[in-house]
């Protein structure tokens, strides 16, 4: 029951967050380093932690919420989600002050855009957001305000931390420069539709050992790999994979 809980909630954060990755992702490109980045963890960290609790209405154990970490970081960030929790984990104990500030911008912004902020207009980055919003032509809207307060609590940060220049539109329409990063993301997309095919720890899985010509051809036809998985994964059968490369053309 608390397995279904944690899958439920799993689901509900990594669709709540990954556009914030994208805010990223599609205008810049993911620097090298993003998520190793103190100020990245931290404020993922607790935007993960705080949506898990709130899709299951705080009925999560500290366990599910661990495993939970561990599994919105691995779809965010197309690693070794593992990782990225326990460098988080350790990062709460051994507060940096990067960590410390992406964490408390990231309860800013999240219990703003809930509503349960208190004495909201205290924080100057609140008001100004507020007012952003008013001249934007969305007075009292607090979705306006809370998407200004995202873009300068986190967007304008991360910008400054990597020293990001914004992409040409070229580069803005397909975010995998190099097939191994595509297949990658090809990896952890098909886990999510068939356990058989998540990649362990150290990035392997049995994709590995098939016929990577049609990956090859689906990556140079700049088709996500999301869309790959999802028309392979779930037709494929462990008990009858033997002849390499018959399921990746199936």
């Amino acid at each position: 029951m608390f397995g279904i809980k944690r899958r439920a909630a799993t689901k509900a954060t990594v669709e709540n967050i990954r556009p914030l990755v994208g805010l990223i992702q599609y205008t810049y490109g993911l620097p090298a380093g993003f998520w190793q980045d103190e100020y990245v963890i931290g404020f993922f960290g607790f935007t993960i932690g705080f949506n898990l609790k709130a899709a299951a209405n705080g009925r999560l154990s500290d366990e599910d919420i661990g495993f939970g970490l561990s599994e919105v970081f691995t779809q965010l960030s197309n690693i070794n989600g593992a990782e990225i929790a326990r460098h988080y984990t350790h990062l709460a104990f051994h507060k940096s002050d990067d960590f410390k500030s992406g964490a408390e911008n990231a309860a800013l912004m999240c219990f703003f855009t809930y509503g349960i902020l208190k004495d909201e207009d205290n924080y100057s980055s609140v008001r100004e957001a507020k007012t952003f919003a008013r001249r934007a032509g969305f007075p009292g809207d607090r979705s306006q305000a809370a998407a200004f307060l995202t873009n300068a609590l986190f967007v304008n940060i991360i910008k400054d931390r990597f020293d990001l220049g914004e992409r040409s539109p070229e580069e803005n329409q397909f975010p995998y420069s190099t097939f191994d990063s595509w297949l990658s993301a090809f990896k952890v997309a098909c886990g999510r539709y068939n356990s058989a095919l998540a990649p362990s720890e150290n990035g392997q899985s049995l994709i590995d050992f098939m016929e990577h010509e049609p990956l090859e051809r689906a990556f140079h036809d700049k088709v996500y790999p999301d869309v790959v998985a999802k028309a392979f994964a779930p037709q494929f059968d462990p008990r009858t994979f033997g002849n390499r490369g018959s399921a990746a053309r199936a």
